[in-house]
């Protein structure tokens, strides 16, 4: 069917081929400019010299800043009782001691604190053994200079 239909086509006249007229030549593609070089230029930043009348020791001994981390278990006004609980956690295996404190109104605390540490994961295992002897500590962080 196909060849039937091509059959009743009658082919186009072929025409004389079109003359092309002479291109002209191609213009040259510019090269590319790199302007960062002058922009970087004057983008230039001044950098001021550090204060030379700071002291080295003060800056140094900032860096040196090392955190521990103190557990504080209780708060007792007397003193008995801050002990009785220090010798509970000492048979826990903890680190323990008794620091006195006198607030505002001249009242005489005594805490109980679990520690220093100066690693957290220390810590976190001291805490570990309060909790689950139904201890809920507070964590007290402190700078320490070194």
């Amino acid at each position: 069917m196909f060849l039937t239909y091509l059959s009743g086509i009658t082919p186009a006249p072929q025409s004389q081929p079109v003359a092309t007229k002479p291109s002209k030549p191609k213009a040259e593609i510019p090269k590319p400019r790199f302007d960062f070089y002058q922009l970087l230029k004057e983008s230039e930043v001044v950098v001021k010299e550090p204060n030379k009348n700071l002291d080295p020791s003060k800056s140094a001994a900032a860096a040196q800043k090392i955190e521990e981390y103190i557990l504080q278990v209780g708060s007792f006004k007397k003193n008995t009782d801050a002990d009785r609980l220090r010798v509970e956690l000492i048979l826990l295996n903890l680190d323990t001691y008794i620091e006195k404190v006198t607030v505002r109104n001249g009242e005489t605390w005594h805490r109980v604190l679990v520690g220093p540490y100066r690693s957290h994961s220390k810590m976190a295992q001291a805490r570990g053994t309060l909790v689950s002897n139904d201890i809920k500590p507070l964590l007290l962080k402190r700078d320490v200079k070194s």
